[in-house]
């Protein structure tokens, strides 16, 4: 009879093997779970920025001009008149607990302002059957204040960051929702949503970026 070789690997050989598999997995499984969470960032961004633009056309079509919308009441007032119609509102938030937060002040912030959760002339956050939080503006004294729009695109869950998950946006004169800060130059829009700025205008630089996040980005 002739000799059979059999070929295998030794134990060692083995062993090495699955310590190199497991040094390239740890290696890139946070770039995969960090881009993995950038794309479903890109995406309930773009759906939030698209169903706010959708809404408030329809309601212009019933209601009239944006900019004759009446300011002289409520936030709830406002919003089931200009804004429950167009959009599937199914959780009216009066404090921060009704909406699953924690606290009253629950997103990082630097302006204690635009961190005030909920005021019944102001503005009154609100949920959508699709997890998103929108809080409108009713009015302001500031045009910025009047116009703003803060969307908590996974609402309660964390980070609860500016440029993570929560973001400004604007209502302009011709009654279309942008960026907070689209009116601004691409070196002020860089400047703020940056490691080291304020990220109120990260909003608007993903819309400029063409609804990516680009290295620059500043993505903890």
């Amino acid at each position: 009879m002739k000799n059979i070789r059999i070929t295998a690997f030794t134990l060692a050989e083995v062993l090495i093997t699955i310590g190199i598999i497991g040094i390239v997995a740890a290696m890139t499984f946070p770039i995969l779970i960090k881009n993995h969470q950038k794309v479903e960032t890109l995406t309930r961004l773009k759906k939030a920025y698209t169903i706010l633009n959708q809404a408030i056309k329809l309601s212009e079509n019933d209601n009239g001009d944006y900019n004759t919308w009446s300011t002289n009441i409520t936030a709830i007032e406002y919003y089931q008149l200009y804004w429950f119609p167009y959009i599937k509102a199914v959780t009216v938030c009066n404090n921060a607990t009704d909406c699953g937060y924690k606290k009253e002040l629950p997103w990082t912030l630097e302006t204690v302002e635009y961190s005030v959760f909920s005021d019944p002339n102001w503005r009154i956050p609100f949920l959508t059957s699709d997890g998103f939080l929108y809080s409108i503006s009713v009015n302001g004294s500031f045009e910025d204040s009047k116009n703003l729009i803060i969307i908590d695109i996974n609402g309660s869950k964390n980070p609860n960051e500016i440029g993570r998950d929560l973001f400004f946006f604007t209502r302009t004169d011709k009654g279309l929702i942008q960026g907070y800060g689209y009116d601004k130059s691409n070196i002020e829009i860089n400047n703020d949503c940056s490691e080291n700025g304020k990220k109120w205008y990260c909003g608007a630089k993903i819309i400029s970026d063409g609804w990516t996040i680009k290295k620059d980005y500043p993505w903890k």
